[in-house]
């Protein structure tokens, strides 16, 4: 059986896009100085690339994946959170747990979503990102065999907090770093993905963020 992460994307290029987005996420929630003081887990970190630039930014790194990746700077782990939850205990709390394009493969995602906000520490962040469903359509989202559950922006908002966690953040969030600056590109953005709808879900990020948006949710433990 082939590397799943290897099959969907190793022939694509790397690109500066997940270093940027990292980055801009750590500035939405004002952690931009944090040096070695927080913790953080990549939960299905595939390539690796977003990992990277967390241990870049000075954040102690681990990582969670079907696929094993060694990650400078980071401790890695072969794990099927699908299968098994998050290896650890109550007490090893992360101050912040990543997860893009992720929760879409889960046959129980709602499963997935209490052990991460279980593994938070009280005031830790949870950022989720998926495609919703409503905007990529079925038909695209099935054209990858390896998505299970479609979310809405809603149903995204909504698992995480049936999961005790509280909403900083839900909105559609197009992958075209132009638009975080300038969110009056957001409206010309919708446009463009209404007239021109997706035929099936690019693998490309440079491509796919121009025609359609993330569900983009940011959660806190209460304190």
């Amino acid at each position: 059986m082939r590397d799943y992460v290897d099959l969907t994307y190793g022939s694509l290029p790397r690109t500066d896009y997940p270093a940027k987005l990292v980055r801009y996420m750590l500035e939405r929630i004002h952690w931009t100085d944090c040096g070695h003081s927080k913790k953080m887990l990549d939960v299905g970190y595939g390539r690796g690339e977003h990992l990277e630039e967390f241990v870049a930014q000075g954040l102690k790194c681990d990582g969670l994946d079907s696929c094993h990746r060694d990650i400078p700077g980071a401790h890695t782990e072969t794990w099927d959170v699908d299968e098994n939850g998050l290896p650890w205990s109550d007490e090893d709390w992360f101050d912040l747990i990543w997860c893009k394009s992720v929760l879409e493969h889960m046959y129980r995602p709602d499963g997935l979503v209490l052990e991460m906000a279980r593994s938070l520490a009280p005031g830790g962040v949870l950022i989720t990102m998926t495609p919703p469903v409503e905007r990529c359509g079925l038909k695209a989202f099935y054209a990858e065999f390896q998505h299970h559950h479609p979310f809405t922006l809603e149903g995204l908002r909504s698992i995480h907090q049936w999961a005790g966690l509280d909403i900083l953040e839900a909105r559609y969030f197009f992958q075209v770093p132009i638009t975080w600056r300038h969110r009056w590109l957001l409206p010309l953005m919708m446009a463009v993905h209404h007239l021109t709808p997706l035929k099936r879900w690019s693998k490309s990020v440079e491509f796919a963020g121009w025609r359609a948006p993330m569900a983009l949710v940011v959660a806190r433990k209460p304190e």
